[in-house]
């Protein structure tokens, strides 16, 4: 009979340490579980800002294009605007640097010059 009960007492055991271990294998399952979970959230913010990204580039692109536009009109008008005073200048055979108009006040370089005499 102490056989028999030295031999339940092992199953006992057994049995404890089989439960145990499931346990512990159901928790490690969870937690994998939960870790795949974070991870699945990680990459779908990953590719969410991946395509902000792109995105933006693609704004910054845009609007770098539309930068140089602007300034290549802008600098055509700056050369129109030289032309103008240049033709007009050269009409009475005077050579004046462009830059040299930047000076001048906007009613012209002779406002008020009548009045003094």
């Amino acid at each position: 009979m102490a056989a028999c009960r030295e031999c339940g007492e092992t199953v006992d055991r057994y049995r404890a340490e089989v439960e145990r271990l499931t346990r512990e294998l159901a928790e490690a399952n969870r937690e994998k579980i939960r870790a795949a979970e974070c991870g699945l959230v990680v990459l779908e913010e990953n590719q969410s800002l991946k395509q902000q990204y792109t995105d933006l580039e693609a704004d910054q692109e845009t609007l770098k294009r539309e930068l140089e536009r602007l300034q290549e009109v802008e600098s055509g008008r700056e050369a129109a605007d030289l032309d103008q005073h240049d033709q007009k200048d050269n009409r009475y055979g005077l050579e004046v640097d462009p830059r040299c108009w930047q000076h001048v006040p906007p009613q012209g370089p002779c406002v008020g010059l009548g009045s003094q005499q």
